[in-house]
């Protein structure tokens, strides 16, 4: 499965350094699949940022309920999971000639439904 992330800055002040970021699938809060280290970025004043990681590897084991569920959800055609990143972000202003970033850590998901 490939996913596309889109984020946009709407400041005109501060800049946000996104450190190693890992993305992965979870469904029903289990991981379904390996994370994957998106680069250190930097995103500047009103500017967009666009990755499209591959999100690999189905064989993650998950509780057999889970697994169930799953199955039935993917004959059905519909399944509904949530993408996931962890990692580090810095907000601050790097016009002044030197870092001035204050250190901060998301919690963000997406809502995805995967249709078969």
């Amino acid at each position: 499965m490939q996913v596309t992330l889109f984020s946009r800055n709407p400041n005109s002040r501060i800049g946000v350094e996104y450190q190693p970021l890992h993305v992965y699938a979870t469904y029903r809060d289990q991981q379904i699949t390996m994370a994957y280290l998106l680069p250190p970025t930097y995103q500047g004043h009103k500017e967009p940022v666009v990755v499209s990681p591959p999100l690999t590897d189905y064989d993650m084991p998950i509780s057999p309920y889970s697994q169930q569920s799953l199955d039935q959800d993917w004959h059905a055609g519909v399944v509904l999971m949530n993408i996931k990143l962890q990692g580090d972000v810095k907000f601050g202003d790097l016009s002044n000639g030197g870092p001035n970033l204050i250190k901060g850590q998301p919690v963000d998901h997406c809502d995805v439904e995967i249709a078969s």
